[in-house]
């Protein structure tokens, strides 16, 4: 059965959509896409993670191809591309870059590919994660949570607070119980290093009795991508944790806790 677009028409059509901003997810730029053995491969930033991102699609089919996003029949190359847009838009609001498989291929630069489909949602079942609200983060009036609901549940919040005060503080994460009634359980913090470029620092990793160990792994690589996110090219762990290598920290000499390098992440 014969295609209704050449290959060359669909990444024209995928370079246009994509290529003009806010086409899809605020965090995503455009770097390349070219097809390749029956498949699209588009290469992208995100934010400003020193990594390039890869992932693949199947080139539309038949004479009625069908949209990568809802799975119905698309009447033009430039629809299929702006559905295309949806779907990324959609997986990477959703945390896409840190859920998925990573692989590597030198035969792309040593970019990293991304393959999200069936990947397991990393956060332990029963709990959540986002961001601790700070002051700066609301309109004028409204009052920001500040950690103070971290602090009521006995979690030591004084060196995030700090940290903010001074400038330094470059993401402060949360998890709670997911719950109609949620509850704060445990939280991460990074800040930028004082003197190193491009490096931040784990200053707090912390859970209450009785939270399952695997939390701790996934709230530290959460803080690593938020690292990531904001630039980081390396984060140094300045709290010591059992399951720190689980998140990617390797220790490089015995008395410290372990440093992870964010275009090395597993």
């Amino acid at each position: 059965m014969g295609t209704a677009w050449s290959a060359e028409q669909v990444v024209t059509a995928v370079r246009d959509s994509l290529g003009r901003s806010g086409a899809t997810s605020q965090g995503f730029r455009l770097d390349a896409v070219w097809p390749e053995r029956g498949e699209l491969v588009l290469t992208f930033r995100w934010w400003r993670d020193p990594n390039t991102y890869a992932v693949r699609f199947p080139l539309p089919d038949g004479a009625l191809p069908e949209s990568p996003w809802t799975g119905l029949p698309v009447a033009s190359a430039r629809d299929w591309a702006q559905d295309l847009a949806g779907l990324l838009a959609e997986e990477l609001d959703t945390g896409a870059v840190r859920r998925a498989r990573r692989l590597r291929h030198n035969g792309l630069n040593d970019t990293v590919e991304l393959d999200w489909r069936d990947a397991v949602h990393p956060c332990p079942p029963g709990y959540y994660s986002s961001a601790v609200v700070l002051p700066d983060a609301l309109p004028s009036g409204l009052r920001a949570d500040f950690g103070r609901s971290l602090g009521a549940a006995g979690l030591d919040v004084t060196t995030p607070q700090r940290q903010y005060r001074r400038g330094e503080l470059l993401s402060w994460r949360k998890l709670c119980t997911d719950s109609t009634s949620p509850e704060p359980v445990g939280h991460a913090s990074v800040a930028w290093h004082p003197a190193l470029p491009a490096t931040a620092t784990l200053d707090v990793l912390q859970l209450l009795p009785g939270v399952p160990d695997a939390a701790a792994p996934y709230l530290a690589r959460m803080a690593v991508h938020d690292a990531a996110e904001a630039g980081a090219q390396q984060v140094r762990a300045e709290c010591a944790h059992p399951r720190l290598a689980e998140a990617g920290f390797r220790q490089t000499g015995p008395s410290d806790s372990g440093i992870v390098d964010t275009t090395a992440l597993d």
